[in-house]
């Protein structure tokens, strides 16, 4: 979480001021403007194609370990769904057809909000940048079985199962039996 301790217009230093119910803020006396605390948010996007597959993606950057759904941050100065599609166009060389937000997720230890999104594309080979080593094709209960337990990914890749298979009306019940 990104706190203020000075003003970023005139470099003042901030004071605590009480603001309404959002309790104590950091005010600058000479703006009369409030800062309030930033919040990192990155994207998560689930990558389905017209088989109900989902594409996993290996960075070892991210983990030596477990395969990955797509990731990335919200640019500066265009909006989210352009900033979904941007990380789509340049991580795997894909223009999706549809992009659907989905969902939001908190990561305590990270401390980010995620944007969970869900990007339909073709099924054939990705064009993978530098900085994804490998990306295979899963069905929905494979690729929850293989990301890391517990994380964002397997969050988001339930959210993604219960709302492609729901949209096809297909059993959705072994997807949320315990591993």
């Amino acid at each position: 979480m990104s706190e203020f301790s000075f003003c970023p217009k005139c470099a003042t230093l901030l004071v605590q001021k009480k603001i309404g119910d959002e309790g104590m803020i950091p005010f600058c006396e000479p703006c009369k403007k409030p800062y309030f605390s930033r919040f990192p948010i990155k994207l998560v996007i689930a990558v389905v194609n017209e088989r109900q597959e989902v594409a996993l993606f290996k960075q070892k950057y991210v983990s030596e370990n477990y395969p990955v759904l797509l990731s990335g941050q919200i640019r500066k100065g265009i909006s989210l769904e352009e900033s979904v599609l941007m990380e789509i166009e340049e991580e795997v060389g894909q223009k999706p057809l549809k992009i659907q937000y989905l969902e939001s997720y908190c990561s305590g230890q990270e401390e980010y909000l995620t944007l969970g999104y869900l990007a339909y594309a073709d099924s054939h080979e990705l064009d993978l940048t530098q900085c994804i080593n490998l990306s295979e094709w899963y069905d929905f209960r494979t690729a929850i079985s293989r990301v890391m337990s517990d994380s964002v990914d397997e969050k988001h890749l339930r959210v993604t199962a219960y709302f492609v298979m729901s949209q096809l009306n297909m059993p959705i019940r072994q997807l949320f039996e315990v591993r």
